[in-house]
């Protein structure tokens, strides 16, 4: 009896990891998109606070170049912002691959920089993500307040 317990114990185990999900990569991707949405607090020496909302839409194209839309809403006149990408084109500073994700450089109009990433893992039947920013040279403090973040089939840009 424990020899046959044993037996399926180490079944269980082989089968447990096949069905574990593997962490994403770009070909992965292809043909996805993610839609994100990052709402944060600014607190800055002075004790000045602005509330801003990151909007994002990436998609992952089946030849391998990443799309992304942006717009930055904020509470301060002045530090909204929108854009377009596509990584590989000459200076556009667009996403690319790295580690478990896609990251971009970003310049703050009050010269410090940071770069925004999107953390990817599988998740049954899909992926999930989950959006972090990094600032250097800054002199405020970041709250992030709340954040959504969906990976899904098919292109999001193509929807407008």
């Amino acid at each position: 009896m424990p020899i046959l317990l044993a037996i399926i114990l180490s079944w269980l185990a082989v089968c447990s990891s096949g069905a574990r999900a593997q962490a994403p990569n770009l070909e992965a991707l292809a043909g996805y998109s993610i839609t994100s949405q990052y709402e944060e607090i600014l607190q800055f020496p002075n004790g000045n606070s602005v509330r801003q909302v990151w909007r994002d839409r990436v998609y992952f194209s089946t030849k391998g170049r990443i799309f992304h839309k942006f717009t930055l809403e904020s509470e301060s006149p002045g530090l909204d912002r929108a854009f377009e990408t596509v990584s590989g084109e000459t200076g556009s500073g667009g996403f690319r691959w790295v580690g478990d994700g896609v990251t971009r450089p970003w310049r703050s109009p009050r010269g410090g920089t940071g770069t925004q990433s999107f953390h990817l893992s599988g998740s049954a039947g899909g992926f999930a993500c989950r959006m972090s920013l990094e600032r250097f040279g800054m002199r405020l403090t970041a709250r992030p307040v709340s954040q959504s973040c969906k990976v899904m089939k098919g292109n999001v840009l193509a929807t407008g």
